[in-house]
C-alpha cells in the first residue's frame, strides 16, 4: 500500500510466478477487489498458460465470488496460506519487500496513472526476483 500525493491511498496487486520468479503483474487500485483480481489474470491468461493453482494471501479479494467463480471457470485451485503465516508466499514476500526499498520509499506518485507508469518501468527494470 502506498499513498498518492494528496493523501489518498492505493493498493497494488502483484503477482509473482513461483516458477520463473518474475512479475506479471504490477497493478496499483485504490481499491482490490476480487472482480480486479479476476480481470487482471484474465489478461496474464492471454500471454501465459493458465496455472492448476495459484497461491494467494487471505484479502477478502481472494476469498471473494468473483475469484471463486473465476478459479471455477478455469480449472485453478485456490491455495490460501495460512494466517499469519508469510513465509508460505515468500517470492511474493521478498518481492513486495523489494518493491517497497525500491521503489515506493523513494519515488512519489502524483496520481494513479503515475503510479502505474513508474511501477511498469520498474517491473520492467527489476521485476525478476534473484533465486
Amino acid at each position: 500500500m502506498d499513498r498518492i500525493e494528496d493523501g489518498i491511498p492505493f493498493r497494488i496487486l502483484n503477482i509473482v510466478d513461483n516458477f520463473t520468479h518474475e512479475c506479471l503483474a504490477a497493478h496499483p487500485e485504490r481499491l482490490i477487489t476480487g472482480e480486479k483480481v479476476s480481470q487482471v489474470l484474465t489478461c496474464i491468461l492471454r500471454t501465459r498458460a493458465c496455472p492448476q493453482s495459484i497461491r494467494v494471501d487471505n484479502g477478502s479479494e481472494f476469498y471473494s465470488r468473483a475469484m471463486d467463480s473465476w478459479a471455477y471457470v478455469h480449472k485453478v485451485a485456490l491455495a490460501f496460506i495460512r494466517p499469519g503465516k508469510p513465509r508460505e508466499n515468500e517470492f511474493v514476500e521478498s518481492f513486495n519487500g523489494r518493491m517497497r526499498d525500491e521503489l515506493l520509499k523513494t519515488e512519489l506518485f502524483f496520481r494513479l496513472q503515475d503510479a502505474r507508469e513508474k511501477l511498469s518501468r520498474w517491473v520492467t527494470r527489476f521485476g525478476r526476483i534473484s533465486r
